[in-house]
């Protein structure tokens, strides 16, 4: 179990203070290892903890209580995300990867309404293309009406029947 109720079969007393790091942290495992003072002799002894099924199951608990955390609460909305983009923007161009900005700089306009759909758009004077493919529906409609209209011609001769 690890998370609520005894420990895990195999499961090391140093292995939820890691798992809690690299879940609220945001750390690898060796960065966590670290930071808490486990240190291990070989690459092989730190892999086999890290890819235990005690270590794993832990681990995969506390991302899940984070995640349902995180969700759960009522201020993460659009002003959240827009602030993490904000940031994540901010960041790039910090490091010099302009070239990655214009994606989430589009995401950002288009969520705060900065960005117009392309038929909202003037394309003609100021009509947009929703009123220039209106006009071309009611003028299509307008050739066909007077296509079909019939014209009824009598002919009268002179006796006053129609023939």
């Amino acid at each position: 179990m690890g998370l609520r109720g005894p420990k895990a079969r195999n499961e090391q007393d140093w292995y939820k203070p890691v798992a809690e790091l690299m879940v609220n942290e945001l750390m690898s495992f060796s960065a966590a290892c670290q930071a808490y003072g486990r240190k291990f002799t070989t690459a092989t002894e730190e892999h086999e903890h890290e890819y235990s099924p005690a270590f794993r199951n832990l681990l995969a608990g506390m991302h899940l209580d984070f995640f349902v955390e995180l969700g759960s609460n009522p201020t993460i909305g659009r002003e959240y995300v827009l602030g993490v983009a904000t940031h994540a923007i901010r960041k790039l161009n910090e490091t010099g990867q302009y070239d990655k900005v214009t994606a989430p700089l589009k995401e950002i306009s288009d969520v705060l309404g900065l960005t117009r759909d392309p038929e909202e758009k003037p394309v003609l004077f100021n009509l947009t293309q929703a009123d220039i493919d209106k006009a071309r529906l009611e003028l299509k409609e307008r050739e066909a009406a007077q296509k079909t209209e019939v014209v009824s011609v009598v002919v009268v001769d002179g006796s006053g029947t129609p023939n």
